[in-house]
């Protein structure tokens, strides 16, 4: 082969090469570049200095927050992002394709980030970022894409101050550390990040409604581990008020012998529905549940009336017929009647009604291991029938939850019985994250995963729990 040959050969080889090279080298910066512009704000901030991340911020989330970090008052209201820092100062995200261009401002992928405090410009040389932290992700799939939320560190929360903020936060996974926000009027969305508690049941999204006077409904997975729970991480101020208001109303209602973990806890092995209101003779109750099986459960219930009974002597037995739908056994002991009424239904309830002669009542209801007991008939009864079903707040995304508490409050209608039967249960102002809201709202408690997350939804006309 010639020489020239063998140049021209050696030469179109590495035009080739250098081409290719060139060509690589383009595609690379394109797609450097093409990354950075697709970056979200969390990408450039630094996980360790970062307090917390508000994504595309509404005015109602500026001023859920304002209160921890006074900073947000100077926030401009059309930018992207705004992060806080834990010494206080901000860092605001705008786009450069919308935004005049500032020079004191950063560029960071496709926007312009103004530091409050210019100095801090060194927090951004790192690669551990607040998108690298799993809590971030994981609360990220939760939320649906360009909605506005809030990403937060948990050490940046006052500390529980009163005895429902502490049984509020003993909800909350026990080793939490992350939390988001999404806050859309009076419809909240609080995730809590940390390992979960397993869940042994799992409550449907349909609530009951429930009639005139009620003022809460609380649904409860697995009343049993909760009550395990919170013997074991409450303070002992909040046990001793917890369990020290629920046994006084036992030991009132049924004597000593009866207490919450020994007479009314081994009754409660499934989904538990706790209702409370107010009529005008009083307030009432009623709890819903079912037991391990069908005796165990009769025993209980049959011991329950003994002991409301045990207070009062007996005088004598006397039997009558109520009508065509109740057969009755009159069991009269001074101030204390008892009745023993079987409901012919094509769905038999035995209904067992102990009433004291000031007319306090205690009633039972049972059909195989399924019971109800409250202490008014009507309640009782009522709770019996079918009724309407209202949708409660679900885990929005498409992440699958597992509900293990829901229900709905009046908070009008509650405040009056808390405040005389035990005011620590007030509910106002209780959580940090969820400022005043509407009258009448449904809730619901799931865990998914890594989270926890709790929604709250304000109660309209068209979708109230209660039938007013």
């Amino acid at each position: 082969m010639q020489l020239p040959s063998v140049l021209r050969t050696v030469g179109t080889i590495t035009l080739a090469v250098v081409a290719g090279a060139v060509v690589f080298v383009l595609i690379a910066i394109m797609t450097a570049q093409l990354t950075a512009m697709g970056n979200t704000p969390a990408d450039f901030l630094p996980a360790q200095q970062t307090a917390a991340l508000l994504t595309a911020p509404m005015e109602e989330d500026v001023r859920l927050l304002e209160p921890l970090f006074p900073a947000l008052a100077d926030v401009p209201k059309d930018c992207d992002a705004v992060a806080l820092f834990h010494d206080g100062s901000t860092a605001i995200f705008s786009s450069l394709s919308t935004t005049r261009r500032n020079a004191d401002a950063l560029t960071m992928g496709r926007y312009a980030v103004v530091l409050s405090q210019p100095e801090n410009a060194h927090f951004f040389q790192t690669q551990n970022t607040v998108s690298a932290l799993n809590a971030y992700r994981a609360l990220a799939r939760l939320q649906q894409r360009n909605t506005p939320w809030i990403f937060l560190k948990t050490d940046v929360l006052p500390a529980s101050q009163t005895i429902m903020e502490e049984l509020f936060a003993l909800l909350h996974p026990p080793q939490q550390t992350y939390v988001s926000v999404l806050r859309r009027g009076d419809d909240v969305q609080i995730s809590w990040f940390g390992e979960q508690r397993p869940a042994t049941h799992s409550l449907p999204a349909t609530v009951h409604t429930a009639s005139t006077g009620s003022a809460l409904l609380l649904r409860i997975a697995d009343v049993q581990t909760l009550y395990s729970h919170i013997e074991t991480h409450a303070s002992e101020e909040t046990r001793s008020a917890l369990f020290g208001a629920i046994n006084g109303l036992l030991e009132k209602t049924f004597g000593k012998e009866i207490q919450l973990r020994y007479g009314i806890l081994p009754l409660l092995s499934g989904p538990t529905t706790l209702n409370i209101g107010t009529t005008a003779s009083g307030a009432f109750f009623t709890m819903e549940s079912v037991g391990n099986n069908r005796q165990n459960v009769e025993e209980t219930l049959t011991n329950l009336h003994a002991a409301f009974r045990s207070a009062h002597p007996a005088t004598h037995v006397v039997t009558r017929t109520l009508d065509h739908r109740f057969t009755s056994k009159d069991i009269r002991m001074g101030e204390m009647q008892t009745e023993e009424l079987l409901l012919q239904k094509t769905e038999q309830w035995k209904i067992l009604l102990t009433t004291r002669g000031d007319g306090i009542q205690f009633v039972t209801a049972q059909r195989g291991g399924t019971f109800v007991m409250g202490n008014d008939i009507r309640a009782v009864t009522d709770a019996l029938q079918p009724k309407d079903t209202v949708v409660s707040p679900v885990l929005s995304g498409l992440i699958p939850g597992t509900r293990f508490a829901d229900g709905w409050i009046d908070t009008e209608l509650w405040a009056p019985i808390t405040q005389k039967y035990a005011p620590f249960l007030n509910v106002e102002g209780f959580a940090p994250l969820l400022p005043q809201l509407s009258r009448t709202l449904m809730w619901s408690m799931e865990s998914s995963a890594q989270t926890t997350t709790l929604s709250v939804r304000a109660a309209s006309s068209e979708n109230s729990p209660v039938n007013r």
